[in-house]
Parts: C-alpha cells; sequence; structure tokens
C-alpha cells in the first residue's frame, strides 16, 4: 500500500512540474522558480 502512495505522489509532482511548464510556454508566468542550488537556471533555459 505505501508503494502505491509512493507512486500516486511521484504522478502527482510530475503532472505539477508539466503544468508550471505549461504555464511558462503560454506566457502566463514569466518566471519558473528555481531550487536553492546555484547550477539550476530556469530563465537561461529556452523551451520554444
Amino acid at each position: 500500500m505505501s508503494r502505491r502512495r509512493a507512486i500516486i505522489g511521484l504522478s502527482m509532482l510530475g503532472g505539477s512540474m508539466g503544468q508550471l511548464v505549461t504555464l511558462y510556454q503560454t506566457g502566463i508566468i514569466s518566471h519558473l522558480p528555481d531550487p536553492p542550488v546555484p547550477i539550476f537556471n530556469a530563465d537561461k533555459v529556452e523551451c520554444f
């Protein structure tokens, strides 16, 4: 049962990440949130 919950949680996380990228690509939001690690820079990546 705990594996099922983990799979559902990961699926929800992936769906949320996809929704954020969709909002960014359609121009509804202008900045994607970055993890607090200096090597990540979402503004430098263009998804066109």
